[in-house]
């Protein structure tokens, strides 16, 4: 319920639950990090619904806080922080805890011919204690949802008079799509309704070895199987459902592929492997260091080839393998008061590493059978090392300058595409960039604050941008080895008034985006072409205001509330010019929460 802030939830138990806020979609998941005590949950190895952030690696009852910082402003975030950085840390137990919970839930939808009740459950329970220097924490979870149908079949409206060899069929329906033109829905395909069942594990270990140094142990486990059930709407004379083939509806022809309802299932095993060692003193040097490595062991789609047969041929496609790694080392010092003239002075180095591979089989029979003959493939790696320096000086008793810069190696490699026997490589990339960062802070009076940052950061391309498009089960999409970084230029300038019972905050912030990431329609050239590619600059401008109290009304109530403005203009794109001038895509002029 941050201001300008929402996350994509379709249904509970959405893998696909990515974030948007303020001038970022959700469709740009990779312009998010999601953090777990200093673990990255996010999934940079794409940019789209398709690679969100593993939130099924925490387990909400354990959180001890979760912080938002907006923007790249920070030297110790890299350039996916252009939207937002969320950090979550665990509240570790100080003696025995037992809790356990059950969630039983149920909605109707009654929509397009559906009437129905659709639902599920949840079962959860953790432990925890503290014996000595040592500290645990586990918790189990499983859900099993059935979620609301999310994909329908639609054709645009036909003009062509319905042949001979038509079947007149009767159950579509008529409407208009999202782009105001009439069409044709006649069933659930695609994902059509998700039924999905989950298994979830966490664990964390703590030792103290000193009174102020920690060591750390993380290891999750998130399990899902998921089947996309499809339906057709359409019956001929007999009343018997159609699939497939040449129909008549209203008198107009339309024609149904093979697979237009096509049903599908997804098998996903990640594990997060985590360790940290670090110092915790409230003032003076502080060192920590962690290292995260997340496994995608097992990645599976298959989908049917038609809908016809139970389980007849199709093809699997399969992710297993690809994963990602980080490694920090952070150095930091906090002066014992606050004077002016005293330094918060922050240090360190990152790595990350990013490794995708999918490959496509053809499948005898699509449920069970073993992977048949290769189809196509792609992968390829991403790395980033960087060094980063901030420091936040105490001018005078109401000012403060913090100054930083982020100086950034990257590098894509081992890229490849192949189709059946056939493959071709692409070459090593390597490019540099620093991302300086500053901001102004001015205490007005005790109750009121102002705030003036500025900071550039740098979005490499993932490396699905790169080698391998738009994975989503389904289809393989075009790639471009050749994707730009996106360049960020953001202000921000914050006012905030606190008072006894709660705290009024307004900001107004502008971002300047040149080669903007994003899957698009090439318009200037026939065939059109849809793949990722770079805008050429979007501009984003924006106003926020929001109050968060406690107590506020006879000290009973509760309440926080903001609403915002974001207006995102395409200024520049070349490949599709009709875009320029117009608000970016899924970024909604006004959002607004109320929470009480």
């Amino acid at each position: 319920y941050m201001p300008a802030f929402g996350i994509r939830k379709r249904f509970i138990g959405d893998e696909n639950a990515t974030f948007s806020v303020r001038g970022t979609s959700n469709t740009q998941s990779a312009r998010g990090l999601v953090y777990l005590d200093g673990l990255l949950l996010s999934n940079l190895l794409g940019n789209n619904f398709s690679n969100p952030p593993r939130w099924s690696m925490v387990f909400p009852d354990n959180l001890e806080r979760v912080e938002v910082i907006y923007g790249a402003y920070s030297a110790l975030y890299p350039g996916n922080s252009i939207g937002a950085t969320v950090l979550m840390t665990t509240r570790m137990p100080d003696s025995l805890q037992l809790s356990a919970q059950s969630q039983f839930f149920t909605q109707h939808v009654d929509e397009y011919g559906i009437d129905r009740h659709y639902g599920g459950r949840r079962l959860s329970a953790t432990i925890g204690d503290r014996v000595g220097n040592f500290s645990f924490l586990l918790g189990v979870a499983s859900l099993q949802s059935n979620g609301q149908p999310l994909v329908f079949a639609t054709q645009n409206l036909s003009t062509v008079p319905a042949g001979t060899a038509a079947v007149p069929v009767t159950g579509a329906m008529i409407d208009r799509g999202p782009n105001g033109q009439p069409r044709v829905v006649s069933g659930l395909n695609a994902e059509g309704q998700e039924a999905t069942r989950q298994h979830e594990a966490n664990l964390k270990l703590a030792y103290d070895i000193t009174p102020d140094l920690r060591a750390g142990l993380a290891v999750g486990y998130w399990w899902q199987d998921m089947a996309h059930r499809t339906e057709s709407f359409l019956r001929d004379a007999q009343g018997r459902p159609v699939y497939a083939g040449v129909v008549s509806i209203e008198g107009k022809q339309y024609t149904l592929p093979a697979s237009f309802f096509a049903p599908s299932t997804r098998e996903s095993a990640n594990t997060l492997y985590g360790l940290s060692l670090g110092t915790h003193r409230d003032s003076g040097w502080n060192i920590q260091g962690q290292a995260s490595y997340f496994d995608m062991s097992r990645n599976r789609d298959r989908v049917a080839a038609n809908a016809l047969a139970e389980d007849g041929p199709g093809q699997l496609t399969t992710g297993d393998g690809s994963r990602w790694r980080t490694l920090d080392v952070r150095a930091s010092h906090q002066p014992d008061v606050v004077a002016p003239g005293t330094h918060w002075l922050s240090l360190g180095y990152h790595y990350d590493g990013y490794a995708l591979a999918t490959q496509a089989y053809a499948l005898d029979t699509w449920r069970h059978g073993d992977a048949g003959a290769p189809l196509s493939g792609t992968g390829g790696s991403t790395q980033t090392q960087a060094v980063y320096l901030q420091d936040a000086w105490q001018l005078a008793e109401a000012w403060q300058f913090t100054a930083g810069a982020r100086y950034e190696q990257w590098r894509a490699f081992a890229g490849y595409r192949s189709a059946g026997a056939a493959s071709i490589g692409y070459g090593e990339r390597k490019e540099q960039h620093a991302s300086p960062k500053a901001a102004l802070s001015w205490r007005v009076t005790d109750d009121i604050a102002m705030r003036l940052s500025v900071a550039r950061a740098y979005r490499f391309p993932t490396v699905s941008e790169l080698f391998q498009g738009t994975f989503n089960g389904l289809a393989l999409v075009n790639n471009n080895p050749n994707l730009k970084p996106e360049d960020d230029l953001s202000r921000e300038l914050t006012t905030t008034w606190t008072r006894d019972h709660g705290v009024a905050r307004f900001t107004v912030y502008r971002s300047d985006t040149r080669d903007t990431l994003f899957s698009q329609t090439n318009t200037t050239v026939f065939p059109t072409v849809t793949n990722v590619q770079n805008v050429g600059r979007v501009r984003t401008r924006g106003a926020e205001a929001s109050y968060d109290g406690n107590s506020v009304w006879f000290d009973a109530l509760d309440l926080s509330a903001n609403i915002a403005y974001t207006q995102a203009t395409t200024v520049e794109n070349r490949f599709n010019p009709a875009s320029v001038g117009k608000q970016f895509y899924r970024i909604p002029l006004w959002r607004s929460n109320v929470v009480a």
